[in-house]
């Protein structure tokens, strides 16, 4: 009988689109054993969080599972009744989101939240419930927990809401955690405490962790095992060292090539093309239209997940057993960076920029406010065709920066020259053609996106006004 905690077994899920069954994740099978951290790595698209929901059984409802079984402690969680998932689910499989922002009811104190699970799966409440939450605050390193938890999501940095997600999520001791890119939203000092965090609660508590992200940085600080998604099939799968310093994939090999090496100043080297989305990409290589090794049987015939001689690792490739044949480059190095570009004067020019805030003015501003400077005495400039990087912690003003670029902050000084043009003398009609030549992507797209309009109605607006302008 098998010693693991969770078995995927031949799991293939489809959502039905239009009429029409689009393939997501085809026969995957994976193991998650007791203490053991499993990570699932891929590029956007690749099946991970699918894998994931499918094993809360928290799979939408156009999505259909054509075959397979997921099971827990002998339990197939894809065919077990409400009342036996709600034993389960939350209990003995706790799930950490991408996005706390979007996972946390911002009507409701995050203490009382976490509250609200324990009084659900272990019949606390009252001040049981309030002080194990406050250790549960405490465990996850969040200083001042009765502060904590009358606070709201809106209240707290990302960070914290990360935090109080995680401990929710710990809050009944299970036996699995599901971690579906938990790190992603975060900027690079948090995110590194974040990852400690988990590591440090993974000796704790000793759970099972199936970590899904496509950084294959944070993956390889916690994973024992790796298992590498392409296209919704399992390409790679083994010990974490080894599959990340020696890949036996071509796509794995790709993939480890496009992370950035900072101190080796290496820029990463993408993989050519996009992923197949076509429900026929199966019956071959699903990676063979973008693997510079392919030959004309990648294209004809799907390799299988074949055991390597190492031990408990495997790889789909009908090469496989062939490591030489996938260790040279084809295609040499990547271009010269951009910083070899040669300068054909500035395009943009930040000269001594200040923004301030003031806070704490109160009910129809008769309190006393103080001013809150973000951004002190910034200059730089951009000339065209280059890339400039802004970095720094949260809280740092490198979003306050960029929003006042776009004059996007009332309360700038300072000057911001465009071609020439003082950005922040502009008149309305000036503006416009101003912010059609300056755009800006913003972090999150679900708060930035119109959840009420289609995606080709947003797209063609920007594009109906831009023609509008030319032919005013």
């Amino acid at each position: 009988m098998s010693d693991a905690l969770v078995e995927i077994k031949s799991l293939s899920v489809s959502f039905a689109v239009g009429g029409v069954l689009l393939p997501a994740v085809r026969e995957l099978n994976l193991t998650l054993s007791p203490n053991e951290v499993v990570g699932l790595v891929g590029e956007s698209g690749s099946g991970k969080s699918t894998a994931l929901l499918a094993v809360m059984n928290y799979l939408p409802d156009n999505a259909v599972v054509e075959s397979g079984s997921i099971l827990y402690r002998g339990v197939d969680l894809l065919r077990a009744n409400r009342a036996t998932l709600d034993t389960i689910r939350g209990r003995r499989i706790a799930m950490i989101y991408q996005d706390p922002t979007t996972a946390l009811n911002p009507a409701m104190a995050v203490g009382a939240q976490i509250a609200e699970v324990l009084g659900q799966h272990l019949g606390m409440d009252g001040e049981h419930a309030r002080a194990r939450t406050h250790e549960l605050l405490r465990l996850v390193q969040l200083d001042d927990p009765p502060r904590i938890y009358a606070s709201y999501p809106h209240q707290l940095s990302g960070g914290m809401r990360q935090r109080v997600m995680i401990a929710m999520a710990l809050a009944c001791s299970p036996d699995v955690l599901l971690m579906d890119e938990p790190t992603t939203a975060l900027d690079v000092i948090v995110q590194a405490h974040v990852l400690a965090l988990v590591r440090t609660l993974h000796r704790q508590i000793q759970s099972a962790i199936l970590f899904v992200s496509h950084n294959l940085g944070a993956v390889a600080q916690l994973a024992d095992r790796i298992g590498v998604l392409y296209a919704g099939e399992l390409m790679e799968l083994g010990p974490a060292t080894r599959l990340l310093e020696e890949p036996q994939n071509p796509y794995t090999r790709g993939l480890v090539s496009a992370v950035p090496q900072i101190a080796a100043r290496r820029l990463p080297r993408g993989i050519p093309g996009t992923a197949s989305r076509e429900p026929l990409r199966f019956s071959h290589c699903v990676f063979a239209d973008r693997c510079a090794f392919a030959i004309d049987l990648c294209h004809t015939d799907r390799p299988a997940l074949m055991d390597l001689p190492s031990g408990n690792h495997a790889s789909r490739c009908h090469f496989a057993g062939e490591p030489a044949r996938i260790s040279a480059d084809p295609r040499g190095r990547s271009a010269s960076p951009a910083s070899a570009r040669a300068d054909s004067g500035p395009l943009l020019e930040v000269s001594r920029l200040s923004v301030e805030y003031r806070q704490g003015a109160g009910f129809l501003g008769l309190g006393r406010a103080r001013t809150l400077r973000a951004v002190r005495d910034v200059s730089f400039h951009l000339p065209r065709r280059r890339v400039l990087a802004i970095v720094g912690e949260s809280g740092s003003g490198k979003s306050t920066l960029a929003r006042a670029i776009l004059r996007l902050e009332p309360k700038v000084h300072g000057r911001i020259i465009f071609e020439g043009e003082d950005v922040y003398a502009l008149d309305a009609g000036h503006l416009r053609a101003y912010r059609r030549r300056a755009q800006i992507v913003f972090q999150n797209p679900t708060s930035s996106l119109n959840p009420r309009k289609t995606v080709a109605e947003i797209v063609a607006k920007g594009r109906y006004e831009k023609m509008k302008a030319k032919h005013a």
